[in-house]
This record gives structure tokens, C-alpha cells and sequence, in this order.
């Protein structure tokens, strides 16, 4: 994972600036209509890290992988707590042993608490994940605007399937 420092982004965003004010008015509309739709924000991505279904942040930002496998760990952690608890006749018919069940109930706990260690950074660095992704946002429009003004054809509507690295 790349550290970047608050100035880092200052050059980058002069350059972005740059390349928008350069594009012909239509283009440049055309520009801040898709960005108005692809660009993401802090706050929403902050209450997403938050909430109660892991991954969530993940998927907002379209980290599918990273969203897929927290909230993975998220359903693995639940069902050997409910297994812990007994929930359901199955579970009686082969987690009989209490030891079994405690450790079923550690082994859950410790892989929230585990999922909780590891997304808390992102808590934390959120205005700087989500501008991260932005500007990766603001590249791609830009290049898909730039593709299509050499080859004469109209951009593309649709929100971009790339993604902007797992952060």
C-alpha cells in the first residue's frame, strides 16, 4: 500500500485542473456530467466502514474482492457463533460437547475482532482513501474523454468498471 503525504495530491490535482480546463466546453461538460455520477464520498464511505455488514465500504467504492471476502469472514464468524449457541437441531447433533462450542464461539469472535483490527485504519484515513480513489476516477474519465476525441466518437455514459486499487 502506497503512502502518499497531503502535498502529494497537490501536484496531481494542478495537473487534473489543468487537463479539465483544456478540454473544448462540450467535452468539459461532458466531463463533469460523468464525474458528478462516478465520484465518491468520504462521509457515506466513513458511515459504510461503520456499519453493522462488513465490507460494506468495499463495495462502494467497487473493491469487489476485498468487499466479498470481509463480508465472508463476516458470515463465517456468525454461523460458528450460531453453532456455538446451538442454534438449530443440527448443530445439537454434532456440536454436542460444550468445549466444541466454546471453541466455536472464540474461533468467531476472534475473526470479527480480527476484521475490526484491520478496517480500523481505514476508518481513520478515509478522506485520504476516497480522495485516493477520486482522482483515480477523475484519471480514467479524463483518458476515456481523450480516447474518444481521437477517435471521434461519443464517450461512453456508463460508470467505469476499473477499479483504483485495494486500499
Amino acid at each position: 500500500m502506497k503512502k502518499h503525504s497531503p502535498n502529494a495530491f497537490e501536484g496531481s490535482e494542478e495537473w487534473l485542473r489543468q487537463q479539465i480546463n483544456a478540454l473544448p466546453d462540450n467535452q468539459r461538460a461532458e466531463y463533469y456530467r460523468l464525474i458528478r455520477q462516478r465520484l465518491r464520498d468520504p462521509d457515506t464511505y466513513v458511515a459504510l466502514n461503520t456499519f453493522p455488514i462488513a465490507g460494506a465500504h468495499h463495495f462502494y467504492l467497487r473493491h469487489w474482492r476485498r468487499g466479498l471476502f470481509n463480508l465472508g469472514l463476516m458470515v463465517i464468524a456468525l454461523v460458528l457463533f450460531g453453532l456455538a449457541l446451538g442454534i438449530g437441531a443440527a448443530s445439537d447433533a454434532w456440536l454436542g460437547a460444550g468445549i466444541v462450542r466454546l471453541g466455536s464461539a472464540v474461533a468467531g469472535g476472534l475473526i470479527l475482532a480480527g476484521l475490526f483490527v484491520a478496517e480500523l485504519p481505514a476508518l481513520f484515513r478515509s478522506q485520504q482513501i476516497v480522495r485516493l480513489h477520486n482522482e483515480g476516477i477523475m484519471k480514467d474519465t479524463l483518458a476515456e474523454l481523450a480516447g474518444s476525441r481521437a477517435t471521434g466518437q461519443e464517450p461512453a455514459s456508463g460508470v467505469s468498471g476499473v477499479t483504483h486499487g485495494s486500499i
